[in-house]
């Protein structure tokens, strides 16, 4: 039994209402993927817009052809601005509003009658074009773009455009009178339609993949100082000293001295800023060697290095000592603190000796460094 195109219409909204109306409630429930809420309004413009043409022969042409395909083109500016939002940067509401509002006019200069179907196909499918490739090109910027939920968007969206570009070919040569109305355009809008069900969906499964990366970030990271925290240091540390068993290895354990004076004496937003300061020195230091750093916790920081700054750790200790030291800090309340920091050194001439007696060496010397007046670094070799 073959279905007449108004019950294919009504199906088509019904399964495009159902799936905004899922989009828009994820995105109401995490509020931090501001790209679901606006994903779901893009939903939301399509859906009217495909609602008006559906009742297009009860409708005048202004509203059944030309409201309706403005609604579509604003929900097309919509998913790429939230494409641009996967990654909470600036969202072009200024560019896309012009072009979106630029497209609306030249469509609407269009005639409603048979005569230019084929040339508002030709600007419908153009508009698509354009926008799903912007869309394209943020999921390919983002700095998540190997993950499977990114690759499929943009295979999804590659699909879409290909789509668009045969209809957008073929109503130009019905246009140009090269060839006659066919059964393939209806063809091209089921695939177009299952294929934006399937963008949906994929959309969905983005965020989802966004809220795990945001929620290991949060297990593994120092919330205050965006360093490893102590349970992700350990386990990197592991792995890099079972990839490389037979590699010398320095491990340095760091304590801010006296920081608990700090805090009595400054209070702890001062002491954040403390810490926060001396992460900042550890990135610049280390951050370009093959080094594994992180927080311990409390005033504790623990850095290993392997490679070829293994020879030179003694020196980038006492580096990292001297320029901690030599520039007092000046915290937000205007204070200015003077602070120092003893480090316990261990070197092992494999990297198969364990992370625990590394520490427990690395600890020994760290202490040699307090009862020796702190403010200095201590090494010993295994």
């Amino acid at each position: 039994m073959k279905l007449d195109l108004y019950t294919l219409y009504v199906g088509h909204v019904t399964t495009f209402v159902l799936m905004t109306t899922i989009l828009l409630l994820i995105g109401l429930r995490y509020r931090q993927e501001q790209a679901l809420r606006i994903w779901g309004m893009a939903g939301v413009l399509a859906c009217a817009g495909i609602a008006l043409i559906a009742l297009r022969p009860y409708l005048s042409p202004w509203l059944g052809v030309g409201l309706a395909n403005c609604l579509l083109f604003f929900s097309l500016m919509l998913t790429w601005v939230g494409g641009v939002a996967l990654e909470h940067t600036r969202l072009p509401w200024r560019p896309g509003l012009l072009l979106a509002g630029a497209v609306s006019g030249v469509f609407l200069l269009l005639p409603f009658g048979a005569e230019a179907f084929a040339w508002r196909i030709l600007l419908f499918s153009a508009a698509y074009l354009l926008f799903h490739a912007l869309l394209w090109r943020s999921l390919r910027r983002s700095p998540h773009q190997a993950r499977l939920g990114y690759r499929l968007g943009r295979l999804i969206v590659l699909l879409l455009m290909l789509t668009y570009s045969v209809r957008l070919l073929y109503s130009s040569a019905v246009s140009s009178g090269w060839l006659a109305n066919s059964a393939l355009f209806a063809y091209l809008d089921y695939q177009a339609m299952w294929l934006e069900y399937a963008k949906l969906l994929c959309f969905i499964f983005i965020c989802f993949e966004r809220l795990e990366i945001r929620l290991y970030q949060q297990a593994m990271l120092d919330s205050l100082t965006g360093l490893a925290n102590r349970r992700a240091f350990h386990e990197q540390a592991e792995q890099r000293l079972a990839a490389n068993p037979d590699a010398p290895v320095a491990l340095l354990v760091m304590d801010l001295d006296w920081f608990k004076r700090v805090n009595d004496s400054h209070g702890h937003l001062a002491g954040d800023e403390v810490l926060v300061h001396f992460a900042a020195l550890l990135d610049r230091h280390f951050g370009h060697f093959d080094a594994v750093y992180g927080r311990n916790g409390g005033e504790e920081f623990s850095v290993l290095l392997s490679g070829s700054a293994v020879p030179h750790a003694p020196v980038l200790a006492e580096t990292l000592r001297q320029t901690l030291a030599a520039a007092p800090i000046t915290t937000s309340d205007g204070n200015t603190l003077q602070q120092t920091v003893s480090t316990g050194l261990v070197v092992a001439a494999r990297g198969r000796t364990p992370l625990r007696e590394l520490f427990m060496q690395a600890d020994l010397q760290l202490y040699a460094a307090k009862e020796q007046g702190r403010n200095r670094v201590c090494v010993s070799a295994l």
